[in-house]
C-alpha cells in the first residue's frame, strides 16, 4: 500500500487505545501510543443473564414468558405463571425496549468555559436523534452517558487515576461499565470535538457492544466534527481527495484491519481517515443510508455476540462490496463530498 499523502491544513486524526477493562483513551496524532482493543460483553446492559429469582423480582413492564419441552421436544411458550409452575418451565422476562437516551453533564471543579455545555449537549443530542433515525424501531437498548469535563490537567489527571490508572498521556478517555467520558479542557475547539468524539464511543459501545473498529472510530471521528447553530447541525466535509491523494482504497483491507495494523505508525493516519471518509460517505448517498440502517439493525440484534458478520450485510449493497468500493472511490475522486446540515 502506498504512504499517504498528508495536508498540515487536516485536523488531526483521534486515536484510540482500550484496555481488557473496557477503558479507552483519545490521543491526537502528536501523542501516539500503543492501542489495545477489547471490551468485555459482560459490562453491557442486558448482555449478562439474569438469575430467575432476580427475574421473578423485577420490576419492569413487560411480559413474564415460560419456556418448556415436553415429552416429544416440542418447544411449548406461555405468558401463564400456572402452566409455567406445572411444567417446571424457564422463566424469561421480555421487554420489547425502545431507544432511550440520557445525557449527564459536569465538570470536576463546577466551572464550565463559556458556551461549552450548551454547545456540547446541543451536539451530543442531535447525534442521539440522527442515531435514531437510522436504528430499528425496537429492541434497542437506552444508552446513558456520562460526560465528565476537567478544566486544567491537574483535575484531568485526578479523573485519569481514578478511573483509567494504567492509560497514559491522553486528552480523554471512556469506561465502558460506567457510561463515562472524560475530556481535558485545553481549548475550546479540541474540548468540543473531544467531548463529542469520546460521548460517541459511549453511545456505540452501549448500542452495539463490539462493532468493528472502522465503524467505531468513523462514526467517533464525523460526528467529532459536527458545528451547531441553535438547533441545527452542520457536518463539514474534509477534502477527502486531496487527503488521500497517493494511498490506495482497498475496502477490504480497511475492514480486515488488524490491531497491529490499526498500532503502526505508518498505518494508523490512513485506517483513521478512511474510516472517517467510508463512514461519511456511508451517511450521506441514498445506497449508503440504507445500507448503514441495515447495519446498525445488525450490530443492535448481535450487541451481546463476541463476533458479528458484518460482511455479509455490507455485501447487501448493490452489486455487492466490490461495486461498494468502486462507488466509495468514485465520491472521493469525482469530490461528490459536501458538508451535511441536520
Amino acid at each position: 500500500m502506498k504512504k499517504a499523502s498528508w495536508y498540515l491544513s487536516v485536523a488531526p486524526i483521534f486515536l484510540l487505545i482500550f484496555s481488557a477493562n473496557g477503558i479507552a483513551a483519545e490521543n491526537n496524532s502528536a501523542n501516539r501510543a500503543a492501542e489495545q482493543h477489547s471490551m468485555s460483553l459482560l459490562q453491557l446492559e442486558g448482555c449478562t443473564p439474569e438469575p430467575q429469582s432476580v427475574q421473578q423480582s423485577s420490576k419492569r413492564g413487560g411480559s413474564q414468558i415460560y419456556t418448556w419441552t415436553d415429552e416429544n421436544g416440542q418447544v411449548h411458550f406461555s405468558d401463564n405463571p400456572l402452566q409455567g409452575q406445572k411444567n417446571d418451565a424457564e422463566l424469561t422476562h421480555y421487554q420489547d425496549a425502545e431507544y432511550a437516551f440520557v445525557l449527564k453533564v459536569k465538570s470536576t471543579n463546577g466551572y464550565y468555559p463559556p458556551s461549552y455545555k450548551d454547545n456540547v449537549t446541543a451536539a451530543i443530542k442531535k447525534v442521539s436523534e440522527i442515531y435514531e433515525f437510522y436504528l430499528p424501531s425496537s429492541g434497542v437498548p437506552p444508552v446513558t452517558v456520562n460526560l465528565t469535563l476537567a478544566n486544567d490537567q491537574a483535575g484531568y489527571q485526578k479523573l485519569q487515576r481514578q478511573y483509567a490508572p494504567a492509560l497514559g498521556q491522553s486528552q480523554g478517555f471512556y469506561v465502558t461499565n460506567l457510561n463515562l467520558a472524560a475530556v481535558w479542557y485545553r481549548n475550546d475547539k479540541q474540548a468540543h470535538q473531544t467531548s463529542i468524539h469520546e460521548s460517541v464511543h459511549v453511545l456505540n459501545a452501549g448500542l452495539f457492544g463490539l462493532s468493528p473498529r472502522w465503524f467505531n472510530e468513523g462514526l467517533a471521528e464525523y460526528f467529532s466534527r459536527m458545528q451547531m447553530q441553535g438547533s441545527a447541525a452542520k457536518i463539514p466535509s474534509p477534502p477527502w481527495k486531496q487527503i488521500l491523494s497517493g494511498t490506495e482504497l482497498n475496502l477490504t483491507n480497511l475492514l480486515m484491519a488488524s490491531t497491529e495494523q490499526w498500532t503502526a505508525s505508518e498505518l494508523q493516519r490512513l485506517l483513521y481517515a478512511q474510516s472517517y471518509a467510508f463512514v461519511q460517505y456511508l451517511m450521506s448517498t441514498s445506497k449508503g443510508k440504507q445500507l448503514m440502517k441495515q447495519l446498525l439493525a445488525h450490530l443492535i440484534k448481535t450487541r451481546c455476540e463476541q463476533e458479528s458478520d458484518v460482511f455479509s450485510i455490507l455485501g447487501q449493497y448493490p452489486g455487492g462490496i466490490s461495486q461498494l468500493e468502486t462507488d466509495w472511490s468514485a465520491w472521493i475522486n469525482h469530490e461528490r463530498y459536501r458538508s451535511q446540515s441536520f
